[in-house]
Parts: C-alpha cells; structure tokens; sequence
C-alpha cells in the first residue's frame, strides 16, 4: 500500500509513473493529449494502467481503468484540498479530508 493525494475527474485519472513502478504494475503503451489552462492538447506518452484504490478511512475500494501515466504532476502543495477550504461547497458537506504530512501529489510517500 502507498500514501497519495489523488485527483480524479469523471473522464481522466493520471497517475506518476515512478508510482506505477514503484507498485510493480503492467501498463500499455499509450498516446493521449491533455489540455490545460496553459495548453490545449498537449501529446503525452505513457502507460495505460488499472489500479485499484481506498480512502484513508474507508475499507471500500474501487477500481479504477483507463489510468494514465505521467512523468511529472504539477501541483503545489497550496493546490490540495483540506477540510477548511471545502466547507464552502454543497456538495462537499460532511466530508473531512485527512492532513497528510510529507505527502502530496507529486511526491508520494513510498514509506
């Protein structure tokens, strides 16, 4: 089991490859374009992989297909959600996202 921030959207998943690697898992090859507020269909090379993943405090997984590979997620630690600047959002009431020291999205603890 590895510690991680993730972020999922209803159509794409990315995951670091050195995560991927580091949890021995068999991809295929793949090409995809992302686009984001500094790019538009941006090509990237990767894996394909399926993972499957839990919450901190839940004991349900789920399964994820259609993962994607890459080598480098830009998020700064600002960037990651906590309990305090979700209490504003319907749609998130009553959910309580843990404080994860040394732990972030683009540098996971593989402790």
């Amino acid at each position: 089991m590895k510690l991680t921030h993730s972020l999922m959207t209803v159509d794409t998943t990315l995951c670091l490859q050195r995560l991927v690697e580091e949890l021995d898992v068999e991809g295929s090859p793949t090409s995809f374009a992302l686009t984001t507020i500094n790019a538009e269909g941006t090509q990237h090379l990767g894996e394909e992989v399926s993972l499957t993943v839990k919450a901190l405090t839940s004991n349900e997984y789920i399964h994820l297909d259609h993962v994607w590979t890459v080598n480098n997620l830009p998020v700064s630690k600002r960037s990651i959600s906590c309990t305090e600047n979700i209490r504003d959002r319907p749609h998130l009431q009553g959910i309580s996202l843990p404080k994860l020291d040394n732990c972030n999205a683009t540098n996971p603890d593989y402790s």
